[in-house]
């Protein structure tokens, strides 16, 4: 078995850790000081089954996108009805998942605990069904060729095109949150396995959610950080930073010291909500809508390789939840 080898330097890995450390540190040191709420009505009590849903609709620019995603959700209160701050709104869920573009769609299931309030851990897996189209999941021989967007643009509809096939996708995700007074940060991070088919030679395929070559059997690193100012009537406002790291095999068609520029991806900006209302345990409830606005700080097409840097990543959302069943007995 080939082993994944993270690219970047020793003292980016290095640095990599101490910021992780860092976070980690600041998240456990806002806790101490008071649990997370997030605009839950503090008397309402949380039933202990509940079968819920979210949605979450999005455009986005730089690059392109417009997806749906929707959970249906079963969940159980793992606590009492009146517990601390620490051990508030901890259950274990599962349920089925829909992830529905122009180009492709993702139907599957996943499991999750939150053991304490500031914890969430989350097993997903997706069947992924491509249709060929938009120049989602191109195939390339190496990590290495050109998959700009005007790349990508040029071979749409050729041979060597965008190809419908079938694979799937394994996430397994961990959520650090605190909060202090209005202030609230958090840390998501998910690695990601795809096994994807592809055309014979093909080592990776061009994968439009995270904007990343992923590889034809391998993993990479999703990680979104937030440090959010939770206002009056709904409002929502702070700073986001993503980063996306591919591990890619490391084989002599191309070499670990040749892969060290490819990732990681990093880009950062503003992140502004807002939710109409929130009243728990209504059918549909808290529509919210986001717009983000980040700049990428390394890339290897968008910051004036291809794409200026000035030109910022958007993202327009909206989202709603609601619950469908609640039973306390």
């Amino acid at each position: 078995m080939v082993e994944p080898v993270a690219p970047g330097t020793e003292g980016e890995r290095r640095g990599g850790v101490k910021i992780g450390v860092l976070v980690l540190a600041v998240l456990m040191a806002m806790v101490m000081v008071e649990a997370p709420a997030y605009g839950e009505n503090e008397a309402q009590v949380t039933p202990l089954h509940r079968l819920s849903y979210t949605n979450l609709t999005v455009v986005r620019h730089n690059p392109e996108g417009l997806q749906d995603d929707f959970k249906l959700t079963y969940r159980y209160r793992l606590y009492g009805e009146n517990p601390s701050l620490l051990f508030k709104d901890c259950e274990m869920i599962a349920g089925a998942t829909t992830y529905l573009t122009p180009a492709f769609v993702r139907t599957g299931g996943r499991v999750g605990i939150r053991p304490l309030a500031i914890l969430y851990l989350e097993a997903r897996m997706d069947w992924m069904g491509s249709f060929g189209i938009l120049g989602h999941v191109m195939g390339f021989e190496s990590p290495l060729l050109d998959a700009s967007d005007e790349a990508r643009e040029e071979r749409k509809g050729g041979s060597n095109g965008e190809i419908a096939t079938m694979g799937h996708l394994t996430t397994l995700t961990a959520e650090l949150r605190g909060k202090v007074g209005d202030v609230v940060a958090r840390s998501r991070g998910s690695m990601i396995r795809s096994v994807m088919d592809l055309n014979d030679g093909d080592t990776v395929w061009y994968e439009g959610v995270n904007d990343v070559l992923m590889p034809q059997d391998g993993w990479a690193l999703h990680m979104d950080n937030d440090l959010l100012w939770m206002g009056p009537n709904g409002w929502v406002a702070g700073l986001r930073h993503s980063m996306d790291q591919v591990f890619y095999p490391h084989e002599e068609t191309y070499p670990a010291d040749a892969l060290e520029d490819l990732t990681p991806n990093h880009r950062v900006g503003p992140l502004v909500a807002y939710s109409f209302y929130d009243e728990p345990g209504t059918a549909f409830n808290k529509p919210t809508v986001v717009l983000i606005l980040n700049w990428h700080l390394k890339h290897r097409y968008r910051t004036g390789q291809e794409v200026s840097q000035a030109m910022p990543y958007g993202l327009i959302a909206f989202a709603f939840s609601g619950d469908l069943l609640r039973s306390n007995p």
